[in-house]
C-alpha cells in the first residue's frame, strides 16, 4: 500500500470498520459519525495522492519546428 494509498488512512479505516462490527451493538458508532470520518479520511487520501501526481499541464513535443 505504501506507494498507492496512505498507510495511515488504511489503518484508520480498518479500525473504523472494526468499531462498526463490534459485538455489542451499543458500542458501535453512529452512521453519521462514520460517514464524516470516512469523508475526512478520503479527503486526506486525496491530498496525499495529489502530492505524488504528475503535472498534466506540461506538454512535450518531439516534432520538428
Amino acid at each position: 500500500l505504501k506507494d498507492s494509498f496512505p498507510v495511515e488512512a488504511a489503518e484508520a479505516l480498518t479500525m473504523l470498520a472494526l468499531q462498526c462490527v463490534a459485538k455489542d451493538p451499543p458500542a458501535r458508532p453512529e452512521m453519521s459519525w462514520v460517514a464524516a470520518k470516512v469523508s475526512k479520511l478520503f479527503l486526506e487520501a486525496q491530498d496525499w495522492a495529489d502530492k505524488f501526481r504528475i503535472p498534466t499541464d506540461i506538454s512535450i513535443s518531439m516534432a520538428p519546428r
